[in-house]
């Protein structure tokens, strides 16, 4: 079974270029966690752990100084190692997480996971979904998300390279 997904940069405010579009906010309360989801004009999707950390400020360096937008869109910083091992262990995460049945139905939608990583420690401490609503990820119970948020932060240490290492998160 083979899902499609990208793990990339995080901004924990909701991205300027979409600013303009009307935001829908549902608070998911579950046994023991909550979620929120965010639906961003009338297609994308935004799932993530209401206890992430809100508002966040943008990546920046420990001392103060900004680190460039266009940096951090054109990942030009080179912040965590990411060996073949770590990133099978990511990718068979998510695709244990669903249902075979459920993955045949995702067809050439994408599933975007975004993760913040603890420039002192190399752990997880915040899991971003992002899909399209008309999706069937739309359709798969929360309780699979939250499952793959906990396995990640578990299981997935990043080493972090020196540059890594002065920024606020990664």
């Amino acid at each position: 079974m083979c899902i499609v997904c990208s793990i990339g940069g995080c901004f924990a405010q909701r991205d300027p270029a979409y600013s303009h579009l009307r935001l829908v906010s549902d608070t998911l309360r579950m046994d023991g966690y909550t979620y929120v989801c965010d639906t961003i004009g009338s297609t994308r999707v935004n799932l993530y752990n209401a206890e992430n950390h809100p508002g966040r400020d943008e990546i920046a360096y420990k001392d103060g100084t900004n680190v460039s937008f266009e940096k951090l869109l054109n990942d030009d910083i080179d912040a965590i190692v990411i060996t073949d091992e770590l990133d099978k262990l990511m990718w068979s995460i998510v695709d244990e997480a669903f249902t075979k049945e459920q993955a045949t139905t995702f067809g050439k939608w994408q599933l975007s996971i975004t993760l913040n990583i603890s420039s002192t420690t190399g752990y997880i401490t915040d899991v971003y979904f992002e899909y399209i609503n008309i999706s069937n990820y739309a359709k798969v119970p929360v309780e699979v998300y939250r499952g793959i948020e906990q396995r990640l932060k578990n299981e997935v240490q990043f080493v972090l390279t020196d540059e890594g290492k002065r920024l606020t998160y990664c």
